[in-house]
């Protein structure tokens, strides 16, 4: 065989090669910092993440003050309902009084650990479920503790656990972290108001992967410059992202009808993977779970809207389960069309008056007898 053959360099020729290799990409290194430094200078800190910021953006839109929030950021669900919330009375129903007590639920104070005779129901939920736009004492969880309370105060105990603006991926999520600490003798959710609602360009559940592990450290998912980018190359302006006033207003109008460009929050697939995580959950307590089917205004007219399919996945996903039972409270509203309009709030499609709770307490009573082992809890 002819020809040179082959020579390693030796180590000491081999260190200038390695030393250019690490001078060549300095310049880089330098500019990526660089560039970190300047995006921290310039733009602003994230204050728990795109949605928290964009929910804010949405309630001061709607009437809350600046600086009277109602939510605290959540890992894992975005925001919470903070603990012990009492904002001035003179704000009105929508956005004054008792919002939450000391365990961050929409209840009068009580204790997690629940006495041995006690029933305990807990009702996860978006605002319809909260009573956005009424007293505490007239949402419907508490007109029902109220319709039990004569029966044997200490018998049943009702838990308020909807948070405002919760998808069904929220609420899924916060019913995985408390229902354990809860001892919940039966469950009953309310969800598919706000899964259509279409925030922005990516899903609930995109949020939540970039969500997670995010820090203001060397991590680069906790990068305001890398965040800058994605916004740029998704054709996104920040305002999208972080939830700016005309944000707020663009989306809060799209509510009736979802921009088709922007992703809704939860598609039809995520929203029944979501119910299965619920039932999942109650299962794992041994907990029987009511869902509930909540009409929208325009329903309640015959009319056909974005939440006519979560809907009927809620009845059919209700269907293929023995432990879970679903309460339709369409054909009730329907049934009481044209006075029943007059249950929703001025201007809103979705949350109901003092009567409009009045009624959705009273068709839970009814099955309640069915679904939980009460004896003296009457139709």
């Amino acid at each position: 065989m002819t020809g040179q053959p082959n020579r390693q360099l030796p180590a000491t020729d081999r260190l200038p090669v390695t030393r250019r290799i690490v001078f060549s990409l300095l310049p880089l290194v330098c500019l990526c910092l660089a560039s970190e430094l300047i995006a921290r200078l310039c733009l602003p800190m994230s204050r728990g993440g795109p949605r928290l910021q964009q929910m804010e953006q949405v309630c001061i839109y709607l009437g809350n003050q600046p600086g009277e929030s109602l939510f605290a950021f959540d890992q894992r669900r975005f925001w919470k309902l903070k603990n012990d919330v009492h904002l001035p009375e003179s704000r009105g129903d929508k956005w004054g009084g008792r919002m939450s007590n000391r365990l961050g639920f929409r209840n009068p104070e009580f204790s997690l650990k629940k006495q041995d005779a006690t029933r305990r129901i807990v009702c996860y939920g978006d605002s319809t479920t909260f009573g956005f736009g009424v007293r505490m004492r007239a949402s419907w969880p508490a007109q029902l503790q109220a319709d039990l309370a004569p029966l044997d105060p200490a018998s049943v105990h009702v838990v308020n656990a909807g948070v405002p603006g919760y998808s069904s991926f929220q609420g899924a999520r916060y019913m995985a972290q408390s229902l354990p600490q809860l001892d919940a003798d039966l469950v009953i959710a309310t969800f598919g108001n706000n899964d259509a609602w279409h925030w922005d360009n990516l899903s609930d559940r995109e949020h939540a992967v970039r969500n997670q592990g995010a820090t203001f450290g060397l991590d680069w998912r906790g990068s305001r410059a890398l965040a800058a980018v994605v916004q740029l190359a998704s054709r996104r302006s920040p305002a999208d992202l972080a939830g700016e006033p005309a944000w707020a207003r663009r989306v809060s109008e799209n509510f009736f009808q979802p921009l088709p460009a922007w992703r809704p929050r939860v598609s039809h697939r995520e929203f029944v993977l979501n119910l299965e995580d619920m039932i999942a959950s109650c299962h794992a307590t041994g907990t029987p779970l009511l869902l509930i089917v909540w009409p929208d205004y325009f329903q309640v007219q015959g009319r056909i809207t974005v939440r006519d399919h979560y809907q009927e996945l809620i009845r059919h996903t209700a269907a293929r389960h023995d432990n879970v039972r679903c309460l339709d409270l369409l054909p009730i509203f329907r049934e009481r069309y044209p006075a029943a309009l007059g249950y929703y709030l001025d201007q809103d499609i979705i949350h109901v008056n003092a009567a409009g709770n009045r009624l959705v307490a009273g068709a839970i009573r009814q099955l309640l007898q069915e679904i939980l082992p009460l004896a003296d809890v009457r139709g």
